[in-house]
């Protein structure tokens, strides 16, 4: 954990602990809406430095900010802050997306010809 980002280690934990009493559907709603809001960097450019880590190997990632105390709460709030409906994640609520068919019968399947 030494290693991680000091702001996402504050967000993972405020969504581990959101997300305890919250449904499948809520869940997903807010991690695509915290992934969006991580990828457009709403508060910081950590994301670039993953590349050190793991692209890079350089293992020098320059954290903004570098320590979990300066991490601002406020901060936090703005990337769990929730889209606009119409950009929000459309989960089905209902079974008629479901498919109920089998692998065989699909286009993926390799040809018997």
């Amino acid at each position: 954990m030494r290693r991680s980002s000091p702001t996402g280690l504050k967000i993972t934990l405020r969504s581990v602990r959101e997300g305890r009493k919250q449904s499948l559907q809520e869940c997903l709603k807010k991690e695509f809406g915290l992934t969006m809001n991580i990828l457009r960097s709403i508060i910081t450019g950590d994301v670039y430095e993953v590349l050190a880590l793991s692209i890079d190997k350089d293992n020098a990632p320059k954290w903004s900010p570098a320590t979990v105390e300066e991490v601002k709460n406020e901060d936090i709030d703005r990337v769990f802050e929730p889209f606009s409906s119409g950009h929000e994640l459309q989960v089905p609520s209902d079974d008629s997306n479901r498919w109920s068919g089998k692998y065989e019968h699909t286009v993926y399947a390799k040809s018997s010809q």
